[in-house]
Order: structure tokens, then C-alpha cells, then sequence
């Protein structure tokens, strides 16, 4: 209720993502490609600083494209990352509450052709709730066949999610049942842990 005063009197606007962090809302700071490049670089550096023999390792590749200006390069580049790193990708993808532009299918398609089934997680994926069950069937087919696993996220998405309304109010949640039965690998975990 607090979130909708704020954007009422024009603090935040809708669609700003916004974190809560030591109990202050606070609009997010991007992570998109520039973000990305500047982490590489610092890795580099540690890794120039350390020497040979030393795991470095910042927080990448790990992809979050709704909050890049072009979602697609978003991906393509924590590809290149994973395959010249030889890590496994960690996506937080499709966290919305429809369906308009789902990124899950760019990322199937770039899984099957680097050869990284079984190496990609998405968590979260909430806009699958949003689709009929004649929808959702081709896409969790693609998951599937991709070797993608889903990750749903039910403490944060829940609490992302679950407003915008007095009666009946949408959950926001992976459709993880209906996932499961068309073979996706799935799984609950949390994030935003202190």
C-alpha cells in the first residue's frame, strides 16, 4: 500500500524495478550489458592482481534481461561469457505478471545451439502462470527439451507479485505443477536472503 502512495505521488513510477534493502525501498541500480562488461573487467584485473592458481570469480555469468535496455544482447553476452569461462548460467527471466514478450525462448534456442542443456537455470519465470495451459504446453516442451531448469522463487515472487489488488488477488508464481508434468526439471529456492 506504501509502494502505491510513492507511485501515486509520483517518487516511483510504474514498472520501476525497486528493492527493499536494510528495510528502505529503493529504486534498483541497472545490471544490464554495461554492468556486465564492467564486472568482467574487474574480474580480470583480480584475476591479473592474483596470479595463476586463483579462482576468481565475481557474480557473473548471471543474466537478468528485464532490466537491460535490449534483453536479447543481455543474453547473447552471458552466453559468451559461460562459454568462454566454462560456467553454468543463472537467468532471472520472465518476472511478470502477464506474458507479452517472454525471453525463455531467445535462451532455448541459444542453450541448444552452444551446447548448454543441463548448464542454465531460470528462476522465477512467473509470466508462465499467466498463460493457458494451451500455451504454456509448447513452451515447457522447449524448456524441457532444452535441458532448462526452473527455478521458482515463491518467497520473493509472492511478495513482488501479490499486490495490485483488494479481491482475488493474482499470486505470481512459476506454474511448477504443470511444468513438472510436461518434464521440466524443477525446483523451489529463495534469493534475497540476509
Amino acid at each position: 500500500v506504501e509502494d502505491e502512495r510513492l507511485i501515486e505521488v509520483g517518487f516511483f513510477t510504474p514498472g520501476d524495478p525497486v528493492e527493499l534493502i536494510g528495510g528502505q525501498l529503493v529504486v534498483a541500480e541497472p545490471q544490464g550489458s554495461r554492468h556486465v562488461i564492467a564486472i568482467r573487467l574487474a574480474e580480470q584485473a583480480l584475476r591479473a592482481a592474483f596470479g595463476s592458481g586463483r579462482d576468481v570469480r565475481t557474480q557473473g555469468p548471471s543474466g537478468v534481461p528485464y532490466v537491460d535496455t535490449d534483453a536479447r544482447a543481455h543474453v547473447e553476452l552471458v552466453f559468451a561469457l559461460a562459454r568462454e569461462f566454462d560456467r553454468d548460467v543463472d537467468f532471472h527471466l520472465d518476472t511478470f505478471d502477464d506474458a507479452p514478450a517472454l525471453s525463455i525462448g531467445h535462451v532455448a534456442a541459444l542453450t541448444v545451439k552452444q551446447g548448454w542443456q543441463d548448464r542454465v537455470y531460470a528462476g522465477h519465470m512467473t509470466a508462465l502462470g499467466a498463460l493457458e495451459p494451451a500455451e504454456l504446453a509448447p513452451i515447457a516442451a522447449m524448456i524441457r527439451d532444452a535441458g532448462i531448469s526452473v527455478l521458482a522463487l515463491p518467497a520473493t515472487d509472492l511478495y513482488l507479485m501479490g499486490g495490485g489488488g483488494t479481491r482475488n488477488v493474482r499470486r505470481g508464481l512459476a506454474p511448477v505443477r504443470r511444468l513438472a508434468d510436461a518434464g521440466v526439471n524443477v525446483a523451489v529456492s529463495t534469493n534475497n536472503v540476509q
